[in-house]
């Protein structure tokens, strides 16, 4: 397999999230056979860890979710809040419960789409706030 990539590329791939693999369960869908290559524009084909030949799409779309902690000197993501997906929808639940939990004013809740942020919310924010996204807004998905 790694003649495919290149002696110096071998490949690397992205554990989905343990929200992510629970909202899969939930509509069905068998999470074995979900990786995400980091280099997800490639079009080459590539062995999965089950021996299946998959191709990466050149139009493939990969949303992250995370909550953002700023502080002085940087910021960090909490990992523990992080989803990585190719589906708007399972973006959007995990956007819509991580809303929901309680963070101070120094987090923002950020959804990106091949690394453009494209919603971004700050905890306690007024609806003033440039930051501020109201719980009945429709999410923008690009």
């Amino acid at each position: 397999m790694l003649e495919l990539w290149g002696k110096y590329n071998p490949p690397s791939f992205f554990e989905i999230s343990p929200l992510t693999e629970k909202l899969y369960k939930q509509q069905g869908i068998n999470t074995q056979a979900l990786l995400v290559h980091k280099y997800s524009t490639t079009t080459e084909l590539y062995d999965d860890l089950r021996g299946e030949s998959v191709t990466v799409p050149k139009d493939l779309k990969t949303y992250r979710v995370y909550v953002l902690r700023q502080r002085r000197g940087g910021s960090e993501i909490l990992l523990e809040t992080r989803t990585n997906t190719a589906n708007f929808e399972i973006a959007k639940v995990a956007f819509w419960q991580l809303y929901h939990q309680h963070y101070d004013n120094k987090h923002l809740l950020l959804m990106t789409c091949n690394s453009k942020k494209i919603n971004v919310y700050r905890y306690q924010s007024k609806t003033s706030d440039e930051c501020y996204i109201s719980a009945d807004v429709e999410l923008n998905n690009e």
